[in-house]
Protein backbone atom coordinates (compact mmCIF):
# COMPACT_ATOMS: atom_id res chain seq x y z
CA UNK A 1 0.00 0.00 0.00
CA UNK A 2 2.62 2.60 0.87
CA UNK A 3 4.84 1.85 -1.75
CA UNK A 4 3.72 -0.70 -4.19
CA UNK A 5 0.20 1.72 -4.68
CA UNK A 6 1.33 5.31 -3.94
CA UNK A 7 -0.33 7.64 -5.99
CA UNK A 8 2.58 8.87 -7.55
CA UNK A 9 3.20 5.67 -9.61
CA UNK A 10 7.07 5.92 -7.92
CA UNK A 11 8.59 3.17 -5.82
CA UNK A 12 11.91 4.21 -4.47
CA UNK A 13 13.66 1.48 -2.26
CA UNK A 14 17.30 1.18 -1.34
CA UNK A 15 19.25 -2.45 -0.16
CA UNK A 16 22.65 -3.39 0.23
CA UNK A 17 23.04 -7.04 0.01
CA UNK A 18 26.34 -8.56 1.09
CA UNK A 19 26.18 -11.95 -1.23
CA UNK A 20 23.00 -13.33 -0.45
CA UNK A 21 22.74 -11.57 3.21
CA UNK A 22 20.46 -8.47 2.62
CA UNK A 23 22.27 -5.94 5.10
CA UNK A 24 20.72 -2.64 4.62
CA UNK A 25 17.60 -1.10 3.90
CA UNK A 26 15.80 2.37 3.18
CA UNK A 27 12.50 3.68 1.54
CA UNK A 28 11.00 6.70 1.29
CA UNK A 29 7.16 7.61 0.05
CA UNK A 30 6.87 10.27 -2.72
CA UNK A 31 4.35 12.48 -2.06
CA UNK A 32 3.37 15.94 -3.76
CA UNK A 33 3.41 19.24 -2.39
CA UNK A 34 2.05 22.45 -2.38
CA UNK A 35 5.22 24.55 -2.08
CA UNK A 36 4.53 28.56 -2.95
CA UNK A 37 1.24 27.91 -5.34
CA UNK A 38 3.04 25.14 -7.83
CA UNK A 39 2.68 21.37 -7.49
CA UNK A 40 6.07 19.95 -6.02
CA UNK A 41 7.54 16.09 -6.04
CA UNK A 42 8.88 15.29 -2.80
CA UNK A 43 9.57 12.43 0.04
CA UNK A 44 8.52 11.52 2.78
CA UNK A 45 11.70 9.89 4.33
CA UNK A 46 10.34 6.06 5.87
CA UNK A 47 11.55 2.92 6.67
CA UNK A 48 15.32 2.19 7.79
CA UNK A 49 16.80 -1.23 8.48
CA UNK A 50 20.64 -2.28 9.24
CA UNK A 51 21.56 -5.68 9.85
CA UNK A 52 22.47 -5.95 13.69
CA UNK A 53 26.03 -7.43 12.84
CA UNK A 54 26.45 -4.27 10.33
CA UNK A 55 25.80 -1.35 12.80
CA UNK A 56 28.61 1.32 12.85
CA UNK A 57 29.43 0.50 9.16
CA UNK A 58 27.55 3.58 7.38
CA UNK A 59 25.26 1.47 5.69
CA UNK A 60 22.51 3.93 6.24
CA UNK A 61 24.56 6.67 4.94
CA UNK A 62 25.35 4.82 1.79
CA UNK A 63 21.61 3.90 1.20
CA UNK A 64 20.81 7.50 1.75
CA UNK A 65 22.96 9.28 -0.24
CA UNK A 66 22.51 6.96 -3.11
CA UNK A 67 18.77 6.92 -3.15
CA UNK A 68 19.11 10.78 -2.69
CA UNK A 69 20.75 10.56 -6.18
CA UNK A 70 18.40 8.51 -7.97
CA UNK A 71 15.31 10.75 -6.35
CA UNK A 72 16.68 14.29 -7.77
CA UNK A 73 18.52 13.12 -11.11
CA UNK A 74 15.76 10.46 -12.34
CA UNK A 75 12.52 11.77 -10.93
CA UNK A 76 13.07 15.30 -10.32
CA UNK A 77 12.18 15.01 -6.43
CA UNK A 78 12.93 18.57 -4.98
CA UNK A 79 13.08 17.69 -1.21
CA UNK A 80 13.31 14.54 1.34
CA UNK A 81 11.58 15.16 4.31
CA UNK A 82 10.15 13.49 7.49
CA UNK A 83 9.94 13.24 11.14
CA UNK A 84 13.15 11.39 12.61
CA UNK A 85 13.05 9.67 15.89
CA UNK A 86 15.71 9.87 18.76
CA UNK A 87 17.81 7.45 17.53
CA UNK A 88 18.15 8.33 13.90
CA UNK A 89 17.92 11.62 14.30
CA UNK A 90 21.60 12.56 14.68
CA UNK A 91 22.48 10.68 12.03
CA UNK A 92 19.85 12.67 9.66
CA UNK A 93 21.42 16.29 10.66
CA UNK A 94 25.53 15.13 10.86
CA UNK A 95 25.66 12.80 8.45
CA UNK A 96 22.91 13.41 5.24
CA UNK A 97 23.21 16.88 5.32
CA UNK A 98 19.42 17.24 6.48
CA UNK A 99 18.41 20.95 8.06
CA UNK A 100 16.28 20.98 11.33
CA UNK A 101 12.98 23.02 10.78
CA UNK A 102 11.20 22.29 14.21
CA UNK A 103 10.27 20.40 17.33
CA UNK A 104 6.75 19.47 16.39
CA UNK A 105 4.56 19.17 19.80
CA UNK A 106 0.89 17.56 20.06
CA UNK A 107 -1.96 18.94 21.73
CA UNK A 108 -4.15 17.05 24.14
CA UNK A 109 -7.67 17.62 25.71
CA UNK A 110 -8.83 14.99 28.15
CA UNK A 111 -12.31 13.26 27.49
CA UNK A 112 -13.93 14.79 31.03
CA UNK A 113 -13.43 18.28 28.81
CA UNK A 114 -15.49 17.30 25.81
CA UNK A 115 -18.24 20.12 25.80
CA UNK A 116 -21.79 18.18 25.23
CA UNK A 117 -23.57 20.21 22.60
CA UNK A 118 -27.03 20.55 20.86
CA UNK A 119 -25.75 22.67 17.96
CA UNK A 120 -22.96 20.20 16.63
CA UNK A 121 -23.49 17.00 14.50
CA UNK A 122 -21.74 14.42 12.92
CA UNK A 123 -21.78 11.47 10.63
CA UNK A 124 -19.84 8.86 9.51
CA UNK A 125 -18.86 9.02 5.70
CA UNK A 126 -16.78 6.32 3.92
CA UNK A 127 -15.92 8.05 0.78
CA UNK A 128 -13.94 11.52 -0.04
CA UNK A 129 -16.12 14.14 -2.27
CA UNK A 130 -14.45 17.23 -3.99
CA UNK A 131 -16.03 18.91 -0.34
CA UNK A 132 -13.59 17.39 1.73
CA UNK A 133 -10.79 18.27 -0.98
CA UNK A 134 -12.04 21.86 -0.71
CA UNK A 135 -12.23 22.58 2.92
CA UNK A 136 -8.72 21.62 3.22
CA UNK A 137 -7.48 23.54 0.58
CA UNK A 138 -9.87 26.32 2.25
CA UNK A 139 -8.45 25.59 5.41
CA UNK A 140 -5.02 25.44 4.69
CA UNK A 141 -4.63 28.36 2.01
CA UNK A 142 -2.57 31.19 3.55
CA UNK A 143 -0.01 27.99 4.24
CA UNK A 144 2.96 27.91 1.44
CA UNK A 145 3.67 24.42 2.53
CA UNK A 146 1.72 21.63 2.27
CA UNK A 147 0.80 18.41 1.69
CA UNK A 148 -1.26 18.09 -1.47
CA UNK A 149 -4.67 16.42 -0.54
CA UNK A 150 -6.55 15.83 -3.86
CA UNK A 151 -8.90 12.99 -3.85
CA UNK A 152 -6.22 10.52 -4.84
CA UNK A 153 -4.40 11.21 -2.31
CA UNK A 154 -6.89 11.35 0.68
CA UNK A 155 -8.61 8.00 -0.64
CA UNK A 156 -5.58 6.25 -0.61
CA UNK A 157 -4.22 7.65 2.34
CA UNK A 158 -7.32 7.04 4.48
CA UNK A 159 -9.45 4.21 3.06
CA UNK A 160 -7.40 1.99 0.66
CA UNK A 161 -4.83 1.78 3.96
CA UNK A 162 -4.44 -1.59 4.32
CA UNK A 163 -4.07 -1.48 8.31
CA UNK A 164 -5.76 1.10 9.96
CA UNK A 165 -9.41 1.84 10.17
CA UNK A 166 -9.59 5.15 10.21
CA UNK A 167 -13.02 7.12 11.44
CA UNK A 168 -14.58 9.87 9.07
CA UNK A 169 -16.87 12.16 10.19
CA UNK A 170 -18.82 14.78 8.39
CA UNK A 171 -19.72 17.50 10.48
CA UNK A 172 -21.87 20.25 10.59
CA UNK A 173 -22.18 23.15 13.07
CA UNK A 174 -24.14 26.62 13.32
CA UNK A 175 -21.53 28.63 10.94
CA UNK A 176 -19.95 25.54 8.71
CA UNK A 177 -20.14 21.93 7.14
CA UNK A 178 -16.20 20.09 7.40
CA UNK A 179 -14.99 17.01 8.54
CA UNK A 180 -12.76 15.11 10.94
CA UNK A 181 -10.70 11.91 10.36
CA UNK A 182 -9.94 10.23 13.76
CA UNK A 183 -7.84 6.75 14.78
CA UNK A 184 -8.68 5.17 17.94
CA UNK A 185 -5.57 3.73 19.71
CA UNK A 186 -5.65 1.95 23.12
CA UNK A 187 -4.36 4.05 25.33
CA UNK A 188 -0.63 3.21 27.37
CA UNK A 189 -1.59 5.49 29.89
CA UNK A 190 -4.45 3.96 31.35
CA UNK A 191 -5.14 -0.05 31.21
CA UNK A 192 -8.57 -0.34 28.90
CA UNK A 193 -9.37 2.87 27.74
CA UNK A 194 -9.21 5.05 24.11
CA UNK A 195 -7.43 7.73 22.96
CA UNK A 196 -8.37 9.41 19.58
CA UNK A 197 -5.37 11.09 17.34
CA UNK A 198 -7.37 13.64 15.30
CA UNK A 199 -5.69 12.70 11.84
CA UNK A 200 -7.32 15.72 9.52
CA UNK A 201 -9.50 18.57 11.37
CA UNK A 202 -11.34 19.83 8.24
CA UNK A 203 -13.02 22.61 10.48
CA UNK A 204 -12.13 26.26 10.42
CA UNK A 205 -13.94 27.05 13.89
CA UNK A 206 -11.58 24.69 15.98
CA UNK A 207 -13.08 26.31 19.20
CA UNK A 208 -15.59 23.84 18.66
CA UNK A 209 -13.59 20.40 18.56
CA UNK A 210 -14.50 19.81 21.86
CA UNK A 211 -18.20 19.77 20.98
CA UNK A 212 -17.38 17.59 17.94
CA UNK A 213 -15.29 15.45 20.17
CA UNK A 214 -18.13 14.57 22.64
CA UNK A 215 -20.72 14.07 19.69
CA UNK A 216 -17.54 11.48 18.70
CA UNK A 217 -17.56 9.81 21.84
CA UNK A 218 -21.48 9.07 21.63
CA UNK A 219 -20.89 7.35 18.69
CA UNK A 220 -17.91 5.35 20.30
CA UNK A 221 -20.45 4.65 23.53
CA UNK A 222 -19.13 0.92 24.01
CA UNK A 223 -15.11 2.61 24.22
CA UNK A 224 -13.61 4.55 27.20
CA UNK A 225 -12.32 7.22 25.55
CA UNK A 226 -9.26 8.96 27.92
CA UNK A 227 -8.59 12.14 25.43
CA UNK A 228 -7.84 13.18 21.76
CA UNK A 229 -4.64 14.48 20.51
CA UNK A 230 -3.41 16.69 17.79
CA UNK A 231 -1.07 18.13 15.86
CA UNK A 232 -1.34 21.88 14.40
CA UNK A 233 1.03 24.75 13.83
CA UNK A 234 1.85 27.38 16.37
CA UNK A 235 1.85 29.80 13.76
CA UNK A 236 -1.71 28.69 12.21
CA UNK A 237 -4.78 30.64 13.66
CA UNK A 238 -6.79 27.18 14.98
CA UNK A 239 -3.80 26.71 17.29
CA UNK A 240 -4.97 29.65 19.94
CA UNK A 241 -8.88 28.24 18.84
CA UNK A 242 -7.47 24.63 20.33
CA UNK A 243 -6.11 25.92 23.25
CA UNK A 244 -9.81 28.06 23.74
CA UNK A 245 -11.22 24.63 23.54
CA UNK A 246 -9.04 23.64 26.35
CA UNK A 247 -6.17 21.47 24.54
CA UNK A 248 -2.25 22.22 26.05
CA UNK A 249 0.89 20.31 24.41
CA UNK A 250 1.69 17.30 26.26
CA UNK A 251 3.81 14.26 25.32
CA UNK A 252 6.60 13.32 23.31
CA UNK A 253 8.05 15.98 20.89
CA UNK A 254 9.22 15.30 17.21
CA UNK A 255 11.44 16.41 15.19
CA UNK A 256 10.82 17.63 11.53
CA UNK A 257 13.58 17.65 9.10
CA UNK A 258 13.49 18.08 5.73
CA UNK A 259 16.94 18.02 2.61
CA UNK A 260 16.07 19.88 -0.20
CA UNK A 261 18.30 19.44 -3.38
CA UNK A 262 16.63 23.01 -4.60
CA UNK A 263 17.17 26.39 -3.31
CA UNK A 264 13.69 26.67 -1.88
CA UNK A 265 13.44 28.98 1.00
CA UNK A 266 9.86 28.87 1.72
CA UNK A 267 9.90 25.08 2.67
CA UNK A 268 12.73 25.88 5.04
CA UNK A 269 10.76 28.55 6.75
CA UNK A 270 8.55 26.08 9.48
CA UNK A 271 6.22 28.71 9.73
CA UNK A 272 4.87 28.31 5.79
CA UNK A 273 4.31 24.42 6.94
CA UNK A 274 0.91 23.11 7.29
CA UNK A 275 1.33 19.77 8.53
CA UNK A 276 -1.40 17.17 10.60
CA UNK A 277 -0.77 13.63 11.97
CA UNK A 278 -2.42 12.08 8.60
CA UNK A 279 1.30 13.18 6.94
CA UNK A 280 3.59 11.53 8.93
CA UNK A 281 3.90 7.55 8.31
CA UNK A 282 3.46 6.59 12.41
CA UNK A 283 0.39 7.54 12.50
Amino acid sequence: WRFKNNPTGIIAIKLIWDQDLLVGHYAVSPLKMMINGQTKLTALSMTTMTHPEYAGKGIFTKLASSLDEVLHNDYNINAVWGFPNNNSHYMYVNKLGWTDLSVVHSLHLNANKFKESNTVSIDRFYEFTNMHVDKLEKISSNSKVKVQKDLDYLKWRYVDNPVADYLKFDVKTPNETGFVIIKKFISITEIGSIELNIMELGIEDASLVSEILYKIKEYLKDDIILNANIWISLWERRHSLLEKAGFVPFGKQTFLGIKCFEDSPEILDFRNWHYSYGDSDVY
